[in-house]
């Protein structure tokens, strides 16, 4: 047996899998690939450089957050974002994320504190840097670290199962906010849970994701990909 071995290998898969979804769905969000056009897997998988079966792990992951579609007859079609998806999406996330931090907020200790605070500084640096995708990555952070300490099992399963930290890359993409003012969002999140105010935390939580859709469905109508 080679347990160190073994580990390494799975590593090395998760992480080229989450690169290969990064790569597609910014393609996706810059229109290189384009609403109605056919994802052909072989010609992704050349111009990655990786195999057919990351590929194929990417576009089911895609598939589940709503950028693409299995259309019979025609394949793979990077499907149409439209207000209704959106909508629907954020709708959802509002109703788990607002149970996540009712919670989280009674068991956090100060070691969660400080990696909420840490999480939220690097998207401060982002921020100023204007870099929406790191911006975005320490956003999905911060969220999936409230949804972890509320050690809901299913709840969690949910949140992951609709690939909901996934639109933030999307969303900070289409939305007119600036990424000040999402940091800002986020500011509040956090001094509502350092007081411990389970409903201040649930209103803050719902108001920042409301706003943001908000936002995000007044964009899409402005943009080419909507």
């Amino acid at each position: 047996m080679y347990p160190s071995n073994t580990r390494i290998n799975k590593i090395v898969k998760s992480t080229l899998r989450v690169e290969v979804v990064d790569r597609i769905r910014k393609m996706i969000i810059e229109n290189q690939i384009k609403p109605g056009e056919r994802i052909v897997e072989t010609r992704l998988a050349k111009d990655l450089g990786v195999s057919q079966s990351p590929i194929r792990e990417a576009i089911r992951e895609l598939e589940m957050m709503g950028l693409v579609e299995n259309i019979p007859y025609k394949g793979c079609i990077v499907k149409k974002l439209g207000t209704h998806e959106i909508i629907n999406s954020y709708q959802v996330r509002s109703a788990l994320e607002m149970l996540s931090v009712r919670q989280a907020i009674v068991k956090m200790d100060e070691t969660d504190y400080r990696e909420l605070e840490m999480l939220l500084d690097k998207m401060q640096h982002a921020a100023r840097k204007n870099d929406k995708t790191l911006f975005s990555s320490f956003d999905i952070q911060f969220h999936r670290k409230i949804i972890e300490v509320a050690d809901n099992a299913l709840l969690e399963k949910m949140w992951e199962a609709v690939s909901l930290g996934q639109w933030t890359h999307v969303t900070t993409s289409l939305s007119a906010i600036s990424l000040d003012q999402l940091a800002k969002r986020h500011e509040i999140v956090l001094e509502t849970i350092r007081k411990r105010d389970a409903d201040g935390a649930s209103r803050a939580m719902q108001q920042h994701i409301s706003e943001l859709m908000d936002h995000v469905v007044i964009e899409i109508g402005l943009v080419t990909y909507g």
